[in-house]
């Protein structure tokens, strides 16, 4: 009996990998590139493209007001 399970489940493995490995070479375009939506900003350290833009902002505001 633990002979046939552990056959049926190697062999469920095995049949599966194909359907993984076209999964694996046809990711979702999202999933390459969350910045498109906004979900996360183009550099990866901001949850947002606004916070990564307001941040940019503010420290090119910061080096104008320090030449002066």
């Amino acid at each position: 009996m633990r002979k046939s399970i552990f056959t049926l489940a190697i062999a469920t493995s095995l049949m599966a990998i194909p359907f993984m490995a076209s999964a694996a070479n046809n990711p979702h375009p999202n999933e390459l590139e969350p910045c498109i939506n906004g979900a996360v900003s183009s550099k990866g350290l901001f949850a947002t493209q606004a916070q990564e833009d307001d941040h940019e902002r503010r420290i090119a505001k910061a080096r104008v007001s320090r030449r002066k």
